[in-house]
């Protein structure tokens, strides 16, 4: 289950993961909102989250998480964030 809002992220640094194609990552948080996420980021609080590992639903507006990967990472090496657009639902057995 879900434990708090999820974000579209672009970290500095993710070289990487643009070479794969991968410009963000959606990441799911502990925080309550958007805003407090800001705040923390803003504040270059130390973040511990998880990337979320999706795929398309039954239809390009819908993300299906199949696996969450804990990462950290400081407030300021956030380039943007936004909220996404898709519906973010889990994968179900």
């Amino acid at each position: 289950m879900m434990s708090g809002c999820v974000v579209q992220l672009w970290l500095e640094d993710e070289d990487e993961r643009r070479r794969k194609g991968l410009p963000f990552d959606l990441v799911e948080t502990d925080f309550e909102d958007f805003a407090s996420f800001l705040e923390a980021v803003d504040e270059d609080q130390l973040i511990c989250a998880s990337r979320l590992d999706t795929h398309y639903g039954e239809n390009r507006s819908e993300r299906v998480i199949h696996r969450r990967v804990p990462i950290a990472f400081r407030g300021r090496a956030v380039r943007r964030a936004e909220l996404p657009t898709w519906r973010i639902t889990e994968e179900v057995d």
